[in-house]
């Protein structure tokens, strides 16, 4: 778990080099849901990403090449592509899972699908329970009771 405030901190300074760089992005995560209750821990933050000329991803890494606050960590022993990003210049680093809009969000991120929560872009609620809700959907394994 960590400190609200702290993922707040990271996810306004990815949000700011993403901005910079003309990328359309939002975060969602239940630290989201802790910021809406003011709850002071939380433990999931993601940023959905949205592509353009080149794939999510590599508008991401080229975002955050060349400043130091910032890692990219590749996994590709996943059965899907992930892509996380680690804000380091807090200690432990904070851990962003990007995220690909329209997979893992709207198609689109603009005014009807992002609000504003202390200057940082999230989901609006709708959006995060829909992303949520698709989420478990397609990561929960039927079971064969029968």
């Amino acid at each position: 778990m960590h400190e609200v405030s702290r993922l707040l901190q990271a996810a306004a300074a990815l949000s700011q080099l993403l901005r910079d760089a003309g990328v359309p992005h939002a975060f969602h995560g239940n630290v989201l849901t802790a910021v809406l209750s003011g709850s002071s821990l939380a433990d999931e933050i993601s940023c959905v990403v949205e592509g353009g000329a080149a794939h999510p991803f590599r508008r991401v890494r080229q975002a955050c090449a060349g400043n130091e606050d910032f890692s990219i960590v590749t996994s590709p022993w996943s059965n899907r592509s992930r892509l996380h990003v680690k804000y380091q210049r807090l200690i432990p680093a904070i851990d962003i899972e990007i995220l690909l809009a329209g997979e893992e969000g709207p198609r689109r991120l603009d005014g009807a699908t992002v609000m504003a929560v202390g200057g940082v872009p999230f989901l609006t609620i709708t959006e995060f329970v829909r992303a949520k809700v698709k989420a478990w959907a397609l990561y929960v394994k039927p079971s064969n009771d029968t």
